[in-house]
């Protein structure tokens, strides 16, 4: 995650996903979450990060169009994106956690990815979010091999520790042009499989670029996060083509 990136479609639709599995909806149980964003601040590729159009924030009001495709899926968070930015344009990851539209307990880990001494940094993190029932990690491009490490990448590695550790997960992954997009996410799921103390399952958000979030529950969450993924996809986010969800989602 970049500052540039902030408050982008991609963020419309994180903080639609968390705020309906940590449970901000429904008045069921409520699971702490953490934020381990993967921060990193390479210098911009061309007009990399934009992706506002969405907000229309040239027009005092959203139009019918954005009302009717975007502010209806989640009306709190699309509100709070336009207030934040058009009272100042400057956007960072540290906008996005003062926004009050993350829940009051949340747990936020921003430190830097570093070239080197990763495993330490990692370790740090990974102890600051340690007790939150639901973490999202998010990185720019999302899962990679160890070979393959850098900034923009969380490593299959670290997806295990923070599993092994207790924690029901959600990481982002970009999908890319390489092979089909379901595909890619058979494949991620398939090997997650061998990761998740219980069924994993994806959500792939289709606005802008294409994305997956992978969900790793633990035992005790699975039929919890199921169900509020399910509802999630019931709702305006479905309805509209935003979320459509990959993977056995039967009841454990």
């Amino acid at each position: 995650m970049q500052d540039r990136y902030a408050f982008d479609t991609g963020d419309f639709s994180k903080l639609g996903l968390l705020r309906r599995l940590a449970g901000v909806h429904d008045g069921g149980p409520r699971l702490r979450l953490g934020l381990f964003w993967y921060a990193c601040d390479l210098v911009p590729e061309g007009n990399d990060g934009r992706h506002l159009g969405y907000l229309e924030l040239a027009r005092p009001a959203p139009s019918l169009s954005a009302e009717r495709r975007f502010r209806i899926c989640e009306p709190e968070v699309y509100d709070g994106f336009r207030h934040a930015l058009r009272r100042s344009p400057t956007r960072s990851i540290a906008r996005l956690e003062r926004s009050r539209l993350f829940p009051e307990d949340t747990v936020f880990v921003r430190d830097l990815v570093p070239r080197r001494d990763r495993a330490a940094w990692f370790e740090r993190g990974a102890a600051r979010i340690r007790g939150c029932e639901l973490v999202c990690c998010d990185p720019d491009n999302g899962l990679a091999e160890e070979d393959r490490a850098s900034p923009k990448h969380i490593l299959w590695s670290e997806v295990r520790a923070l599993h092994d550790a207790g924690s029901s997960l959600v990481v982002y992954h970009h999908l890319n042009r390489l092979s089909p997009h379901p595909a890619q996410i058979r494949a991620g799921l398939g090997r997650l499989a061998g990761i998740s103390r219980a069924q994993p399952f994806a959500l792939r958000y289709r606005r802008g670029s294409s994305r997956a979030y992978f969900v790793l529950p633990q035992p005790e969450h699975a039929n919890l996060l199921r169900r509020r993924a399910e509802e999630l996809v019931a709702g305006p986010f479905g309805a509209l083509g935003h979320f459509e969800l990959s993977g056995n989602l039967g009841r454990a």
